[in-house]
């Protein structure tokens, strides 16, 4: 079924200033009444298009939501409340609600169900756009934001590898779109790993994928930083600072994984991605497919992936510790629903020191 049938339009969105005040909201009155101070401040002749907020997924409030309400303005406005930063560009899967009592819940749904059947992996916020200024009433546009897999894979061949290697690997791209099914995306990928395994060694693989993965939202690995400078500025070792951020990691909840450490090796156990899913399951197989994460494989681990892939997710840990130490790390693949097992963990192989 095609996007238009089914109420979708894919796009873009953003490349602007954006004009924003970002806190931790519990509800949708809270937004309005946030959204209605942001309006009465910034000045009406700098505002160039309807206001729209930002829910973050990933965040560390114990309660609530991450919240970030702004407008698109002209040039930058700043006060004790409003900052203004330049929103990027992102392509994205838009559905309207028409004001008519459709409930947003709906769309979310239906949103979500296109980017599992095409095997399109969104990324860690959403956003609404109010086109008639309030949260509570009118058309609201939801956009799920697209992450760019097959872009990154792309551009970390080429930087990696090559344009030749790039050119061979990325053979058939041109076939797949975002109305592509989730098995061509599947198909296709699997034979581009496996192109990719041919020909490169294991680190130049992990130095592929694991730039394709999510970007873990930098004001949380920002977090993990702070923490480990401060460890070190009270005089702890490389280890005694990674334990620090370990801790603040267990007690924090932007953090939702297993994780301890073993001398100079840190090992993470995801969780289940939909954990509901994960504890009905009545086989091994829908078991695996509630645990895993990626949209790609999901529906097709019998199929036969090649484990390889999976750097991919090591990249999301890679963010987090190299951002904390200022050192590039080396993380390995224990254990993986690709390799067979029931459940993925990941080595980071802690660098001899760190600044």
């Amino acid at each position: 079924m095609s996007f238009e049938t089914r109420g979708i339009e894919a796009k873009t969105f953003g490349g602007y200033l954006f004009a924003s005040r970002r806190g931790n909201l519990h509800n949708r009155q809270e937004i309005a009444e946030g959204l209605d101070a942001l309006l009465a401040e910034v000045p009406a002749e700098l505002v160039t298009g309807p206001p729209f907020w930002v829910r973050h997924f990933i965040h560390s409030y114990p309660q609530g939501l991450d919240i970030e309400i702004g407008v698109p303005v002209s040039a930058a406005y700043e006060s004790e409340q409003v900052s203004t930063c330049f929103f990027p560009e992102f392509r994205v899967l838009s559905k309207s609600s028409g004001g008519d009592g459709e409930p947003l819940s709906e769309i979310y749904q239906a949103l979500f169900a296109v980017s599992g059947d095409n095997g399109l992996i969104s990324d860690e916020f959403i956003i609404e756009v109010m086109h008639d200024q309030t949260p509570n009433a009118g058309r609201i546009e939801v956009l799920l934001v697209l992450h760019p897999w097959q872009n990154l894979f792309e551009q970390h061949l080429d930087a990696v590898m090559g344009p030749a290697v790039r050119k061979a690997v990325m053979e058939g791209s041109d076939t797949i779109f975002l109305e592509s099914s989730s098995a061509d995306r599947f198909a296709w990928t699997k034979a581009a790993v496996n192109r990719l395994d041919q020909v490169a060694d294991d680190f130049q693989r992990y130095q592929v994928l694991s730039g394709c993965s999510h970007v873990f939202p930098a004001t949380q690995t920002a977090r993990l930083r702070q923490v480990y400078l401060k460890a070190r500025q009270q005089g702890a070792e490389l280890i005694g600072a990674v334990d620090a951020v370990l801790d603040f990691m267990e007690a924090d909840p932007g953090w939702r994984q297993k994780i301890n450490r073993e001398g100079r090796v840190i090992y993470t156990t995801k969780n289940p991605s939909n954990p509901e899913a994960y504890a009905r399951a009545a086989t091994a197989l829908e078991q695996k497919r509630a645990y895993c994460f990626c949209p790609i494989v999901r529906d097709h681990l019998e199929e036969g992936m090649s484990p390889t892939f999976c750097y991919c997710s090591a990249g999301f840990e890679r963010k987090q510790w190299e951002t904390a130490l200022a050192q590039p790390v080396r993380i390995d693949v224990v254990k993986s629903l690709l390799k067979g097992d029931d459940h993925c963990q990941f080595a980071i192989h802690l660098p001899a020191d760190a600044p």
